[in-house]
């Protein structure tokens, strides 16, 4: 299935300059129907502004540019005219839907909406923006750099939400920089509001063999729940040479 037709270069890669940046997606259900949801990240306009609901049952793509909702979020938020909203990753529950917005310079936002509105916003009968909570976080740093929420999911149990994060050595929301560590961490949703207003959130560095990994994680899916509760993960990462890999991860909860 294919969202939307862009001539690839000579390595068979997206230009950067025509890049989508389709950072974030998730499954959810909506008036007995499931679909995923599929956006951009809002960091370039208007290429980046792109919002995709495809129905998983029918294989219909309904359509929203998301130009409007990212300038009432970037303001609300208070970021500067200057700097980009980022949007790297979108989270659900059966009850809310989160866009995580990526700190390289303003901070890193949790925006939390109803799922109903939200939905009804992109596909719905809802002309008007949906309602957001706003939620700040410090992350762990590297050589004096924050990392940025880079993927998400929800617990399986809905408790909150295991979230990765990523330090790369830039000072904007587009260009790339020298790659460091990775992080992942959960954010319960009963500590949430205690973590608000800036407040520290509990990350942990992925390791493999006892070193760190040097890659950018940006996104994290649940492949299978143990026996004992634990969790099997697999995440995904892209070094902005054109390889991605894959690591799946057992997390002892």
């Amino acid at each position: 299935m294919c969202l939307k037709n862009i001539e690839l270069d000579a390595n068979g890669r997206i230009p950067k300059s025509e890049k989508p940046d389709f950072e974030a997606l998730t499954e959810a259900h909506f008036e007995g129907e499931k679909f995923a949801i599929v956006v951009g990240s809002g960091s370039k306009f208007p290429k980046r502004d792109d919002c995709y609901m495809v129905n998983l049952i029918t294989d219909k793509i309904s359509y929203k540019i998301f130009t409007s909702l990212y300038a009432n979020l970037k303001k609300q938020a208070q970021i500067p005219v200057k700097n980009k909203i980022n949007i790297e990753a979108i989270a659900n529950t059966d009850n809310d839907i989160f866009l995580f917005h990526r700190g390289n310079i303003s901070g890193n936002i949790i925006f939390q909406f109803r799922a109903n509105d939200f939905m009804n916003y992109v596909i719905g009968s809802r002309t008007f923006f949906p309602n957001a909570r706003m939620y700040r976080f410090n992350l762990l740093k590297i050589k004096n750099i924050e990392s940025g929420f880079s993927g998400a999911v929800a617990l399986p149990n809905q408790s909150g939400l295991l979230v990765t994060s990523s330090v790369e050595d830039t000072i904007d929301e587009i260009n790339d920089g020298a790659i460091l560590d990775s992080f992942i961490g959960i954010l319960s949703f009963d500590k949430m509001d205690k973590l608000d207003n800036s407040h520290g959130a509990d990350f942990k560095v992925l390791e493999q063999n006892g070193s760190n990994v040097i890659t950018k994680v940006e996104s994290i899916s649940i492949k299978e729940i143990k026996l004992n509760g634990d969790l099997l993960v697999v995440t995904a990462s892209e070094n902005d040479n054109g390889i991605s890999e894959f690591f799946e991860i057992e997390l002892c909860l």
